[in-house]
C-alpha cells in the first residue's frame, strides 16, 4: 500500500533551493517541508546567473508566481535574443532568438532555399523576438525570456516559501549518515539530526549528499572548456538582447539588467589570473569584482532517497543561460514523478534517464558552438563564402597550434553519438534527430547552426517541393507580419512602465 511522503528536507538555500522547497511545498501541502539554507557557494552557477530561458513562465506557473509579480517585486527585465559577435568565420555578428521564424512548417528550409538562389533577406528579419530587439521595441507575440536578478527573485521565492509553510532554518552540514543506499539522516554542525523521506541535494557543485553516496562525476572539460569565471558590473540598461562576444582566451557574456548589467568572462585554468583581468578590463571597460571555478560536467541526479538539482547535479557555463532551466526542468520532472515512501526504482530510473538526456542534449548544443567556433573555422577552407557548410567547415585538427588552448581543446575532442549524429542530420539536410528531452526547439537547433556558419549540403526536398513564386510570397508574407507586429510595439522603456503599472 503507498505511503505518500511526511517529510522532505532541502539542502542549500539559494535559488535552486528555494525553487525545489516551493514547488513540494505547493504539490504536497500536507508535508512537511524544511529548507536547511547551508553556507551559499558562490560557483553555484544556478544560483546566481540573471539569464534564463522562455521555460521559466512555466515553472514560475507551477509555483504560483506569476509574471506580473516577477516584473514589479523582483527586477525581472524581458530578453528577446542573443548577440554573438565574432562568432562566425567571417567575424560577423548574429543574433540568436526563442521560437520558430515564420509560421509555415520547416519555414527555415524554405528560407535557405531561396538564400541558396540568391535572396539576401537575414533569416532574423523573419523572427518577431530578433526583429523587436534589433529596434528596442516590445509587444506580445513574440517568444521571450526574462533577466532576472537573482537576489530579487530569492527573496520573492522565500515570501512564497514562508507563504507555504516552508520551515527556513540555517546550518552546515557535520555528518551524514548512511542506510542501504540511500540516507538515514544529516548531522548538523550545531547537534541537529535532520531525518526526512526525501532528501534534496540543492547545496552547489560540491553536490554534498549526492557526493556522499556516489562520487562518480562525468567530467565535460574536453567540449567544453571554460571552466573559470570572472564577474564584474555595469550600469543599469533597458536592452532586449545580451550580447555574447568571443575572445581568443575565451568569451564575453554582457547581460542587461534594471539594476545593472552583468558583466562575465569565460575562459580556461591555462589562462593567469592577471591575463584574464585584463581581458576583462579590455572586452567590458570595468574591473572585474568576483573569480570563481567551476568543473562542467554532471553526476547522477537521484540515488536512493536523495535527489539533486541544479550545480549538484550538473555544471555549464553561461552560454545560452541553460543553468537555471535545467534545475527547474528537472524539480517538474520529480513532481511528475514523484515517489512514496517505497522509492520504487522504476521512477528513480526514468527520472535519472530523462534528466540525463536533458543536460545531455545542453551539452551538446553548447559544445556545437565551441566545436565549430571563429577560431577554428578559420582553418577550413571554404573560401570566401560568408556562411561555409558543414561539410566544408570540417576543422584540420593538423591546423589547431594555432589557436588558443581554449578553443583547441573542444576542437580536437572526438563528440560523443548524440552530437555527431545531429551535425551529421545539420550538415546533411538540416534535419535534427529525435529526443525525449531538449531544452533547445529544432528551429533553435537551426538558428545557432546558421549562425555559427554550417549549413546544410543539400536543400531539404520538402523545400524544394513548392514553387519559386509560393516560396517567394510565403517569405514575403511572414516579413509583413513581423513588420506590423514591429509596427504595434512600444519602445521598450514604455512597454515596461504599462506592465509595471505606472
Amino acid at each position: 500500500m503507498s505511503a505518500p511522503l511526511t517529510r522532505i528536507a532541502v539542502f542549500g538555500g539559494g535559488l535552486v533551493g528555494l525553487s525545489a522547497a516551493t514547488a513540494l511545498a505547493r504539490a504536497l501541502p500536507q508535508a512537511a517541508i524544511e529548507l536547511i539554507a547551508t553556507p551559499a557557494d558562490p560557483a553555484a552557477l544556478a544560483d546566481r546567473l540573471p539569464g534564463t530561458l522562455p521555460a521559466l513562465a512555466a515553472f514560475n506557473e507551477a509555483v504560483g508566481f506569476p509574471e506580473s509579480d516577477m516584473l514589479r517585486r523582483t527586477g525581472a527585465m524581458h530578453r528577446l535574443a542573443t548577440r554573438f559577435e565574432g562568432w562566425s568565420a567571417d567575424g560577423a555578428s548574429w543574433l540568436f532568438g526563442y521560437g520558430a521564424p515564420g509560421e509555415a512548417p520547416g519555414f527555415i528550409h524554405h528560407w535557405l532555399a531561396a538564400s541558396a538562389r540568391g535572396d539576401a533577406t537575414p533569416l532574423a528579419e523573419y523572427h518577431p523576438g530578433m526583429t523587436l530587439a534589433s529596434v528596442g521595441r516590445f509587444a506580445p507575440g513574440a517568444d521571450y525570456a526574462l533577466t532576472i536578478d537573482p537576489a530579487g527573485y530569492r527573496a520573492g521565492l522565500a515570501a512564497l516559501a514562508q507563504h507555504r509553510r516552508v520551515a527556513l532554518t540555517h546550518g552546515s552540514i557535520a555528518a551524514i549518515e548512511r542506510e542501504g543506499d540511500g540516507i538515514a539522516a544529516i548531522a548538523l554542525a550545531d547537534g541537529r539530526r535532520i531525518t526526512a523521506d526525501l532528501f534534496v541535494d540543492a547545496t552547489g557543485p560540491a553536490a554534498a549528499l549526492l557526493s556522499a553516496l556516489d562520487p562518480a562525476f562525468e567530467d565535460w572539460g574536453d567540449l567544453l572548456p571554460g571552466d573559470r569565471l570572472l564577474i564584474g558590473e555595469a550600469s543599469p540598461a533597458l536592452v532586449l538582447y545580451d550580447t555574447v562576444t568571443a575572445l581568443d582566451q575565451g568569451w564575453c557574456w554582457r547581460v542587461p539588467g534594471r539594476a545593472h548589467t552583468t558583466l562575465a568572462l569565460t575562459y580556461a585554468a591555462a589562462t593567469p589570473d592577471d591575463e584574464a583581468a585584463r581581458l576583462f578590463t579590455d572586452a567590458t571597460g570595468q574591473q572585474p569584482a568576483e573569480r570563481l571555478a567551476f568543473r562542467p560536467g554532471r553526476r547522477r541526479s537521484w540515488i536512493g532517497n536523495v535527489v539533486g538539482f541544479g550545480d549538484a547535479a550538473v555544471v555549464v557555463d553561461p552560454l545560452h543561460a541553460t543553468n537555471l532551466q535545467l534545475a527547474h526542468g528537472a524539480i517538474l520532472r520529480l513532481l511528475h514523478l514523484l515517489p512514496d515512501r517505497r522509492f520504487v526504482s522504476p521512477l528513480r530510473d526514468e527520472f535519472n534517464r530523462r534528466t540525463a538526456t536533458e543536460a545531455g542534449r545542453v551539452h551538446d548544443f553548447l559544445a556545437m558552438h565551441y566545436r565549430f567556433s571563429p577560431f577554428v573555422l578559420s582553418l577550413s577552407k571554404h573560401g570566401s563564402s560568408k556562411r561555409p557548410s558543414t561539410s566544408s567547415a570540417r576543422m584540420k585538427i593538423g591546423g589547431l597550434e594555432s589557436i588558443s588552448p581554449f578553443w583547441r581543446r573542444a576542437a580536437a575532442a572526438s563528440p560523443p553519438d548524440s552530437l555527431g549524429e545531429t551535425l551529421a542530420l545539420l550538415g546533411a539536410r538540416g534535419r535534427l534527430p529525435h529526443f525525449e528531452e531538449e531544452t533547445f526547439q529544432p528551429a533553435e537547433w537551426q538558428m545557432a547552426a546558421i549562425g555559427l556558419g554550417l549549413l546544410p549540403a543539400r536543400i531539404d526536398a520538402l523545400a524544394l517541393a513548392i514553387s519559386a513564386e509560393t516560396r517567394r510570397a510565403m517569405l514575403r508574407s511572414a516579413r509583413e507580419r513581423v513588420a506590423a507586429l514591429v509596427r504595434a510595439a512600444s519602445p521598450y522603456p514604455e512597454a515596461l512602465a504599462r506592465l509595471l503599472g505606472r
